[in-house]
């Protein structure tokens, strides 16, 4: 009975010796050694005998002598813990070398075939050529009979006719683009192969949504609010790996939301990392760059563009590979790729952040997956669709119904008068359309909104006087929430507590809302304030802390201000995808709904009126009103800045500056008082040119040939007289061309 005793004593002590070793390791710190410079085999060695993990990688040097360490992750003497993983990059020597095959004069087709027969990459770019016929090569770099490494990727030039994107520079007015009117199609999850949402709160570990058990181990970080929920802040120190992936495809994505607090200069900060057989990376250079590489076969390819991320803002970062193209993405616009021929094989370790080059800041919403998302995947997942509170929708895609049904409750609407569906005519499918005479949808119900926010998608077709759009009011005409264009085009939000008929907090804007255009609309009422926002941006706020009591009934109408009168102030356009949610929405739930639609842009902008420009220039905008975007008319592109609603002598500005010698060049339209009221150009304070009346979309050139900062202004300046036309100038892609 001792003996036993005895030995079922031991065997637990063994057991909790063991348990007690265990722990100990994940508290060990071990300094990395530097092995730079050694053979693999020394390297290897050294860092098994201090329960390190060494993975190697192989790629070509022109340099380093084959078999010795080139480079390693982390750097030398980072402290890490106990069989903490150690990348080593081995050298293969100098690379072979191909020739280049030259492809001038080539179609786009038989260059890349040409090119990617003998193991090189292609990479695009298109210009207006002279030399050769339209669609054809017109010059590569390198030059045919270079001789580079394989995987070199070859950069060509084709004539601007052959780009899918080049427009009609003068595209005819009876012959207008057809919009594509294909959805943003959410990624196929069946090729998800690890999803962080990193909404845990509180622990050292991040759970794997997709069920496949990859969860992350974190060290040195605390849980933060994120960009959805949750997010992981790293502070310069922390990191986080999975042990035990594998992933075995030729093809992946790597995708997260990352936000810098502050740019390390000189240091990298890495956001994800799957390694094994084959490496795949995404991270920020010491430089500030954007920087997405894979390594099939030993083989690094890279992609990086700088001046794309900004400190203290969220950034959702991409890189796809899809056997054959390999692709970079930032906030849903492809900014890099390349095609470089290589083939991606297995994975078995993940890492986030990095103990050697750790992110100064937060990720949030990390994904990986084993197929290449497509662009509109992408789009999907930048801000997904807000769904919880919401109390009523109608979608208005019906095509001959008497009715607007409410996709989430029973609150169904009945048409009067004679509203037209128009299937696939709104902005997300389908529309309803009102004349401005007699035509109005009747939603009962009640509607319990202590905090709300209402969206919808509308499109005012004219007309004059208050036109209102969407109102909310108990009985008696007792109204509480109104939406209405007025009589100057403008939009006005009103929220009114206590119900009535005069009185409450109202929001208007500036710009003219009733330019035939489409516009996104939400109104948001929180404890305190009232915000109105305009295609996903907030155009105004006011304070209101009222509340709706809990008995306050609402019923809705479309289109007019109530139908318990008398009905009036019709509105004349269309109705598309209404919403009201118990809830507030913030500005990222908002520019979801806004994203939904691929008739509209699906990202918003740091600077929007860059973005309708189509230039990397920055514009400032002023006067007695702002410029703004809109697509009602454009000459390229589908959207084009317009000056601001102003009345007699006031002006609307746009600037921008430039640098040194070059060419400017951009598009501009105008409908005014001929010869009174007048669109204008100026450079540094000088006149250049002006129009006024009726004059259509044309192109400017002006040449700058002194090396000064140079301010850039467009200004619409109006008289004392008459109104004339649309009373407003548009400006459409503006070239900055530096001279050489």
């Amino acid at each position: 009975m001792k003996k036993t005793i005895t030995i079922i004593l031991a065997a637990t002590f063994a057991i909790n010796l063991l348990c007690t070793l265990k722990q100990a390791k994940a508290q060990i710190y071990i300094s990395v050694p530097d092995v730079v410079g050694m053979n693999t085999a020394d390297a290897v060695n050294l860092l098994n005998s201090i329960h390190l993990e060494p993975v190697v990688f192989e790629i070509y040097s022109e340099s380093v002598p084959v078999g010795q360490v080139i480079s390693q992750n982390p750097i030398a003497y980072t402290s890490v813990v106990w069989d903490s993983w150690v990348e080593l990059f081995i050298s293969k020597g100098p690379s072979p070398k191909v020739e280049v095959p030259n492809v001038v004069g080539m179609s786009k087709f038989d260059a890349q075939s040409a090119i990617t027969s003998v193991g090189l990459g292609v990479t695009f770019c298109y210009e207006h050529g002279e030399e050769v016929e339209d669609g054809l090569v017109i010059s590569q770099n390198p030059p045919g009979g270079a001789q580079v490494p394989p995987d070199t990727s070859i950069l060509i030039t084709i004539d601007q006719t052959d780009s899918p994107s080049d427009p009609d520079p003068d595209p005819p007015a009876s012959d207008p683009p057809v919009p594509d009117t294909s959805f943003p199609v959410p990624p196929d999850d069946s090729c998800l192969v690890a999803h962080w949402k990193l909404d845990d709160g509180s622990g050292n570990t991040a759970i794997d949504s997709s069920d496949n058990g990859f969860d992350i181990t974190l060290k040195n970080t605390t849980w933060e609010n994120g960009m959805f929920g949750g997010s992981v802040h790293f502070h310069g120190i922390g990191a986080g790996e999975v042990s035990n992936f594998h992933f075995n495809e030729n093809a992946i994505t790597l995708c997260a939301w990352v936000f810098h607090d502050e740019f390390r200069i000189n240091k990298i900060e890495r956001y994800v990392t799957v390694s094994g057989s084959s490496l795949a990376v995404i991270r920020k250079e010491g430089d500030g760059s954007l920087h997405f590489y894979i390594s099939p076969e030993g083989n690094i390819q890279h992609l990086w563009v700088n001046d794309v991320l900004t400190q203290g803002q969220w950034h959702h970062v991409t890189g796809t590979w899809d056997g054959l193209n390999q692709r970079l993405y930032i906030d849903g616009v492809e900014i890099a790729s390349q095609t470089p021929g290589v083939v991606f094989s297995s994975a078995s370790h993940v890492a986030i952040s990095s103990e050697g080059e750790s992110l100064n800041g937060m990720l949030d919403d990390i994904r990986i997956y084993n197929c290449a998302l497509s662009a509109d995947n992408i789009l999907s997942l930048l801000y997904p669709e807000p769904t919880e509170c919401l109390i009523a929708h109608w979608e208005l895609d019906e095509i001959s119904d008497p009715v607007a049904y409410d996709s989430v409750s029973d609150n169904d609407g009945t048409l009067h008068g004679n509203p037209i569906w128009r299937p696939m005519g709104g902005m997300l499918g389908g529309a309803l359309e009102f004349d401005g005479l007699d035509d109005y949808v009747f939603i009962g119900g009640s509607y319990k909104l202590p905090v709300y926010t209402i969206a919808m998608w509308f499109r005012a077709d004219g007309g004059s006087g208050q036109r209102d759009i969407f109102s909310a009011y108990a009985p008696g005409a007792q109204h509480g929430i109104l939406l209405e264009i007025t009589e100057d085009g403008t939009l006005r939000y009103l929220h009114r507590y206590p119900l009535g008929i005069r009185g409450g907090t109202n929001i208007y804007t500036t710009n003219m809302c009733d330019n035939g255009a489409w516009h996104h609309v939400a109104m948001v009422k929180s404890t305190d304030m009232i915000a109105l926002y305009i295609n996903g941006e907030e155009v105004g706020s006011a304070a209101d802390n009222s509340e709706f009591g809990t008995d306050d009934i609402f019923g809705v109408v479309l289109g007019i201000l109530d139908n318990e009168r008398a009905p009036t102030r019709y509105f004349p356009g269309a109705l598309d995808d209404v919403r009201i949610y118990d809830c507030i929405l913030d500005e990222i739930q908002i520019k979801s709904l806004v994203s939904l639609s691929p008739l509209f842009p699906s990202l918003p902008s740091l600077n929007p009126l860059s973005d309708v420009l189509d230039t990397d220039l920055s514009f400032t905008t002023g006067g007695d009103a702002d410029w703004f975007t809109q697509r009602a008319t454009s000459f390229y592109d589908g959207d084009a800045a317009q000056s601001g609603n102003i009345k007699f002598e006031q002006e609307s500005w746009l600037q921008t500056t430039v640098s040194g010698k070059g060419t400017v060049s951009f598009s501009w339209k105008v409908s005014s008082e001929d010869l009174f009221d007048v669109l204008e150009f100026y450079i540094d304070g000088w006149l250049q040119d002006k129009i006024s009346g009726s004059k259509d979309w044309h192109q400017m050139t002006y040449e700058i040939t002194d090396s000064d900062v140079h301010v850039l202004e467009w200004r619409y300046v109006k008289d004392v007289g008459t109104d004339s036309g649309s009373d407003c100038g548009w400006v459409d892609k503006v070239v900055w061309t530096p001279a050489p």
